[in-house]
């Protein structure tokens, strides 16, 4: 299977919607606090933020932004 298909099938099965990073949450990103120097999990801090929803994480980074709802 094509990972494309593999990767859709996936989302559908498990009711999970994917999120785009655009123009808004990219300049988010790039604004945050230094606390956290990889640009992956600035991303998902920045998409958390714009669209006040919680992460799931283990990385203690992620708490030190303010705003950012952290599920252990």
């Amino acid at each position: 299977m094509e990972p494309g298909v593999w990767f859709k099938e996936v989302l559908d099965h498990h009711g999970l919607l994917e999120i785009p990073v655009d123009g808004e949450i990219a300049a988010r990103a790039v604004a945050l606090p230094p606390h956290h120097n990889d640009p992956c999990d600035r991303f998902i801090i920045a998409t958390a933020l714009q669209h006040r929803m919680a992460v799931v994480t283990g990385d203690p980074f992620f708490a030190q932004y303010e705003g950012v709802r952290v599920i252990w």
